[in-house]
């Protein structure tokens, strides 16, 4: 088994000599389909189970059949924080209910997704394959929020409360503390306002990310053109405004900033972006 340490993101793990296949492009394509579109099945209180679990599973698997393995600093951030969230369990009187445990399991299989993402998308044929999936969940996402958002037919009755696993952010859209009229705060397949800020923060970057990587001569992520890449882009930052979450708006400025300070683009550029969102 090989090992890779990086500054901060593995960006090329396939030096391991390991090519992923395009089964593994499939898997990762599915993943990413189950996670964002097929909500969880309650198997008691707290505990639900999605058929991510199996996927994410069969990565990891992938990985140790394939020998695939490295550390970077990101990796060990999220083993940092799972030694801080165990040593607060054992020290809790809590520490018998595997409920408790749940949150290191998240960031396995964040460790697991984030490893495998790196490994199959570190070659030029799966970099186009990635980025022509990232689109589709994306504008998947567009339309369900836009339903989720006007309400369309019904929808969030039939359709966004099965992604709320307690109905209560559903229930409520729309609505104040008081039950009078609020501001309404989309939620879309995560469940949450707050969450599915974060999500549309990962696009957001992605899509920042895509902006720089149009500038260079030669690119394997050259796959949409510069006008589409910048609609997306604002359509984005837009969802991310519609979450109305202060932790996401803070966060699509810091991201915003940086891939300013990056991509280097003309005051008039960032001007029309600012103009177009707001």
């Amino acid at each position: 088994m090989t090992v890779i340490s990086s500054s901060w993101f593995s960006t090329n793990p396939v030096v391991v000599k390991r090519e992923s296949s395009y089964f593994d492009v499939l898997l990762l394509s599915l993943t990413l389909l189950t996670v964002l579109f097929i909500p969880s099945i309650k198997i008691n209180d707290g505990l639900f189970l999605g058929a991510d679990e199996l996927l994410v599973t069969l990565m990891g698997v992938r990985l140790l059949q394939r020998g695939v393995f490295w550390l970077d600093k990101f990796l060990w951030v999220l083993i940092f924080l799972s030694c801080i969230i165990l040593v607060s369990i054992l020290v809790n009187s809590n520490y018998k209910d595997y409920r408790e445990y749940l949150e290191i399991h998240k960031l396995i299989k964040i460790a697991i997704l984030y490893m495998f993402t790196c490994w199959v998308t570190g070659q030029g044929i799966a970099k186009g394959t990635f980025v022509k999936m990232v689109l589709i969940t994306f504008l998947g996402m567009v339309v369900f929020n836009i339903l989720h958002l006007f309400n369309v037919y019904y929808f969030n009755e039939f359709i966004t409360i099965l992604f709320d696993t307690d109905g209560r952010d559903v229930m409520n859209f729309g609505k104040n503390s008081i039950g009078g009229p609020g501001p309404k705060r989309i939620v879309g397949t995560m469940g949450n306002p707050n969450i599915n800020a974060i999500l549309f923060l990962f696009y957001f970057a992605f899509f920042s990310f895509l902006q720089v990587e149009d500038q260079k001569e030669h690119s394997d992520w050259k796959v949409l053109s510069k006008r589409s890449i910048q609609l997306l882009f604002l359509l984005s930052m837009l969802f991310i405004i519609l979450c109305q979450s202060r932790t996401g708006l803070a966060a699509l400025f810091v991201i915003y900033i940086f891939g300013v300070y990056l991509r280097r683009p003309n005051w008039k550029e960032v001007l029309l972006e600012i103009s177009c969102v707001l």
